[in-house]
């Protein structure tokens, strides 16, 4: 039997509503995973913000 490594057996291949709920639960997960990336990135731009306000000198004059 020739397939290609992408491929699975006949037997393994998930019936189609188990495959669609799949496929929902993989793009939850995409969303959920790209939600906290962006909230830590702007919590860690917030923290670096603080902390350079708090280091830099001010001139006066």
């Amino acid at each position: 039997l020739f397939m290609k490594r992408t491929q699975r057996p006949v037997s393994e291949i998930s019936s189609y509503p188990d495959a669609v709920s799949q496929n929902e639960i993989r793009e939850k997960k995409r969303k959920e995973v790209k939600i906290f990336w962006e909230r830590l990135q702007k919590s860690l731009a917030n923290i670096i913000d603080k902390r350079s306000d708090a280091t830099s000198v001010k001139r006066v004059g």
